[in-house]
């Protein structure tokens, strides 16, 4: 909640909304840690769960949904550029007029969740089976 209060009037319930979308996909990719599928099939699973909570989160937050999808990333990266070259010269908290700045501010707190979780899985990831090669019951 605090990212978003770098800008003026901030999207609370959209911010709650891309907490839990973002927390879902964490969730997910822990219950893929789990799985007895093949390990290829598992970290593809896992890029289109991190894919998926990343951009369900960003059209929480503000992003237009047609920019999510892989045919529009190029419109995406233009407007996030546009977006964080005018962050440059902004008063805090922005309350500005250009919509491309205040949605580059706000599509951060969701991209460093989701990359967040995608990082936290991966690293937990050769704990895994620990408990089972050390004899621990699982609950």
């Amino acid at each position: 909640m605090h990212w978003a209060a770098l800008v003026q009037s901030p999207p609370v319930g959209r911010v709650g909304l891309a907490v839990a979308l973002t927390t879902a996909a964490g969730a997910g990719l822990t219950g893929l840690r789990r799985s007895s599928r093949p390990r290829g099939a598992v970290h593809l699973a896992a890029l289109g769960v991190v894919l998926v909570g990343a951009m369900g989160a960003m059209v929480a937050m503000g992003l237009p949904a047609r920019l999510a999808w892989p045919g529009h990333w190029d419109d995406l990266a233009g407007d996030l550029g546009r977006g964080l070259s005018g962050i440059r010269t902004v008063a805090w908290p922005y309350g500005g007029p250009e919509e491309e700045v205040r949605r580059a501010i706000l599509l951060g707190a969701p991209a460093l969740l989701a990359l967040a979780a995608a990082l936290v899985c991966s690293a937990l990831a050769p704990f895994a089976g620990s408990a089972a090669r050390l004899g621990v019951a699982r609950a």
